[in-house]
């Protein structure tokens, strides 16, 4: 096989002509200059370079972290409706168990992705606004925020320390619960976390002590995420459009460019 392209007997080798070689060389050589002389290259250039540029895809990828979170919420609303929706199948007797277990398990995936996402999400929120705010009055006005809207709220001291759990301790203990109602005269069923096994854990942090002692009785799931969720999205949009408004004048400046 070495010697395949090995030519024949008597055949020389013969190398290009010198004026070839030389229009190679020039013809190499002159394609950055004809780009740097090029009007729409430079242009190409600066808006590549710009600080406009820079902003655009990090909110872009930004964006993204968002589309994760909020989908993960989204699709653990629909597994908790579906549960609501369809409680005498899931619980219609010794029949139906395997359908039940089928739905916990995957009911326990979606709260796994959610809880991770969510402190996910909070970490690449507090990298892009590093990034983006060292040394501006935004960084101070974005930590106040946090502090106002996070740092003292037990339910997302709760969640947080859900997360922990899931992802260091088990599975959570999610349970369909049913409960007689004397009014309507029938079962309603929800999904919920079991207080008594969340009490029994001695690890919670001071917020989720207080939210769990503030309970009567097992919290139901959307009790629980809805309102941290909903606490996420205002902030998410709140610091989307101060990004937005810090940079202003280099977008403005990305956009003549274009």
């Amino acid at each position: 096989m070495a010697h395949r392209f090995k030519p024949p007997k008597g055949a020389a080798y013969k190398a290009p002509a010198a004026e070839s070689r030389s229009d190679h060389a020039h013809e190499k050589d002159s394609s950055p200059n004809r780009q740097a002389a090029n009007p729409a290259w430079e242009v190409f250039q600066r808006i590549l370079q710009s600080k406009g540029e820079l902003v655009y895809w990090k909110l872009e990828a930004f964006d993204g972290s968002h589309f994760v979170f909020a989908g993960n919420y989204a699709e653990l609303v629909r597994s908790i409706n579906y549960a609501a929706e369809n409680q005498r199948e899931l619980q219609g007797g010794v029949g139906n168990r395997k359908a039940l277990w089928d739905f916990l398990g995957d009911n326990q995936r979606l709260i796994h992705n959610f809880v991770t996402a969510a402190f996910s999400f909070r970490d690449h929120t507090n990298v892009l606004v590093r990034e983006l705010c060292a040394g501006k009055p935004l960084l101070q006005e974005y930590e106040h925020k946090v502090h106002e809207v996070f740092a003292k709220s037990d339910v997302a001291g709760f969640v947080q320390e859900l997360r922990n759990w899931a992802t260091h301790r088990g599975i959570l203990p999610v349970s369909f619960q049913s409960t007689y109602n004397p009014k309507e005269q029938c079962f309603e069923s929800a999904l919920v976390l079991d207080l008594k096994t969340l009490r029994s854990w001695n690890g919670w942090n001071a917020r989720a002590k207080r939210f769990l002692a503030s309970m009567t009785k097992s919290p139901e799931l959307l009790d629980v995420f809805s309102p941290y969720y909903n606490d996420v999205e205002t902030h998410y949009s709140w610091l989307v459009q101060k990004l937005r408004h810090s940079h202003a004048g280099a977008f403005a400046e990305w956009a003549s460019l274009k």
